[in-house]
């Protein structure tokens, strides 16, 4: 079952380097404060939430200061991730949806930020603004000589996981079964269906969050097989392209411009994926 306030199931999460961040007319959104809380609908089993979503136009991205040290020894991130801010990124998605022609019933989001060994692939519905599944998903091996090494790059036989927005495309039977091909919308991605990166599932990756992080791919955001066929269920559903947006929280923060209820004294806390 998803937690009642986060879509991974929650674990204390360390902090390191805690950084106070104070501007103004912007606000950068931390975990757990300006948005009213959401609670659990048994029935469905769906996250449920009440929230104060600004306008897109008023919900911007910035890059922040971290950086995923190389030959890591353990794997690097956070073991959280507030439904809240994901609404934010639901939100731009569904407005990009609606201008450029694509399904505005689901969206898929990954947030690589998150361990490995979390569910952070997240299925959103945009008319309802839930948060109703969640799965494990593969990051890309990159050349590191380390398992746990994070790289993003959308360079051919680069190996590596490149973020952006992808739309899904046509089915298809491949090496791990049933596949999807994708095509990336953004500079950082745009070489994606040349370097065959495509929505697939793989034995190795289970459906449950597990200590040992997911095995990795050769760039796809592979999922297990079980939740493969719940994705399939609303892509092959969909008249139009369903979106699928690959972000890392730790590399960018999300950053409203003059909301409703801000104060220009307010103080707040962003804490850093845990190093090991």
């Amino acid at each position: 079952m998803l937690s009642k306030k986060y879509l991974a199931a929650p674990i204390q999460p360390e902090m390191i380097n805690p950084v106070l961040y104070f501007s103004f007319p912007e606000i950068f959104i931390p975990r757990e404060q300006y948005f009213f809380p959401g609670g659990i609908d048994e029935r469905k089993n769906t996250i449920t939430n009440k929230l104060n979503i600004p306008d897109v136009a008023d919900i911007s991205f910035r890059r922040t200061s971290f950086t995923y040290p190389e030959c890591s020894k353990a794997d690097i991130g956070i073991s959280e991730y507030p439904v809240e801010q994901l609404m934010l990124y639901a939100t731009v998605l569904k407005e990009y949806a609606i201008a450029e022609g694509y399904d505005t019933a689901y969206a898929f989001f990954v947030n690589m930020g998150v361990l490995s060994g979390k569910k952070r692939f997240f299925v959103v519905n945009l008319s309802s603004m839930q948060a109703e599944q969640s799965g494990l998903v593969s990051q890309g091996r990159g050349s590191g000589v380390s398992k746990y090494d994070k790289q993003y790059s959308n360079i051919v036989n680069s190996k590596c996981t490149s973020l952006g927005k992808y739309k899904i495309t046509n089915k298809y039977k491949g090496f791990y079964g049933n596949s999807y091909r994708m095509t990336g919308l953004d500079t950082t991605n745009d070489n994606a269906y040349k370097r065959n990166i495509v929505l697939h599932s793989m034995g190795c990756i289970p459906d449950e969050e597990n200590a040992a992080p997911a095995c990795i791919s050769e760039g796809c955001p592979a999922v297990s097989d079980n939740f493969l066929l719940s994705l399939s269920k609303i892509i092959d559903s969909s008249k139009k392209p369903v979106l699928l947006w690959v972000f890392d929280s730790n590399l960018e923060e999300v950053v409203i411009r003059k909301p409703k209820n801000y104060h220009s004294c307010s103080l707040h806390l962003h804490d850093k994926p845990a190093l090991p």
